[in-house]
């Protein structure tokens, strides 16, 4: 999250202040729901938004909150809302271009090759979805480079209702798209007033948007298996153990011969197994074995 967002969300102070029982009672109900662990330097800033939160609805103190959240049906509706505030992530598009590259590259090929079936990617943790329209792009720019007619959809999840919300509309400031080429941006996007831009409805057609915690396995999330995965600084929020869970799900997930693709030293202490790095440079991606459907 960036400092100026931080300081837009916090207020100047709080008349509460979480006892470090009541922050310990947060931080394992976040890691429990979410597998997201409280990093020291966002400790001050998570502690904050509870101790808000607890002022805006009026309760006496922070555990009567807690039990509110945990315990009761308007509670879970009051989860996603702290959610919200508690998850904001800072993205844009083409984040890691060698990564989008990487995906650009090895679908032209697959063109090339001769395959002419659906392309399905998924973006993981799409926040407000600039990660996930720029898969689209790539796609489009590889169907384009190898003069085949686009069939691919592109998936993006996030556990935040309101991220999704805002990707679902697709539009952006400038802050968001200092990496977008002017070929991409005439081909892509409309400018509208105030430096902002939004993604032009040829693109929104190929990509859909759903509520989803990676950690929460509900068979038959998506109708059939992916060709490609992609997540940018997702992981580096888990412990060790939620780390592997997670990306053993998404490689559950993975067609043969599909792609993940994470973040450049986001599993540099773990070699997954039913899948193996590819030799990309500047690229942390694995490829699952052609044939190998475990």
């Amino acid at each position: 999250m960036s400092e100026q967002a931080e300081r837009t969300l916090s207020p100047p102070d709080n008349s509460l202040t979480l006892s470090d029982r009541q922050f310990r009672l947060w931080a394992d109900m976040l890691e429990s729901r979410t597998g997201v662990i409280v990093a020291s330097d966002r400790e001050a800033f998570f502690r904050s938004q509870i101790a808000t939160r607890v002022d805006e609805l009026g309760f006496d103190d922070a555990d009567a909150y807690f039990h509110d959240v945990l315990a009761t049906v308007a509670g879970m509706g009051e989860w996603s809302l702290l959610l919200d505030r508690l998850l904001i992530k800072e993205t844009r598009f083409f984040r890691h271009r060698e990564s989008h590259e990487f995906i650009r590259d090895t679908l032209y090929q697959s063109l090339q090759e001769g395959r002419r079936d659906l392309i399905n990617l998924w973006s993981v943790g799409c926040s407000t979805g600039e990660e996930t329209y720029s898969l689209a792009i790539n796609a489009f720019e590889a169907f384009a480079r190898a003069r085949v007619k686009p069939l691919f959809a592109v998936t993006g999840s996030d556990v935040s209702r309101s991220a999704v919300k805002e990707a679902r509309d697709g539009t952006y400031t400038a802050s968001h798209y200092p990496n977008i080429t002017e070929h991409e941006m005439v081909a892509y996007f409309r400018k509208l007033e105030g430096r902002r831009i939004t993604v032009k409805q040829a693109v929104k057609q190929n990509v859909s948007f759903v509520i989803n915690n990676i950690f929460e396995h509900n068979d038959g999330f998506f109708a059939g298996k992916m060709d490609y995965i992609f997540t940018q600084n997702m992981l580096i929020y888990f412990k060790r153990w939620r780390r592997k869970e997670a990306v053993n799900f998404m490689i559950e997930y993975l067609k043969p011969g599909g792609y993940l693709i994470v973040g450049p030293g986001e599993l540099s202490d773990w070699q997954p197994s039913g899948i193996t790095r590819v030799n990309y440079p500047g690229v942390q991606a694995y490829q699952k074995p052609p044939g190998n459907d475990q």
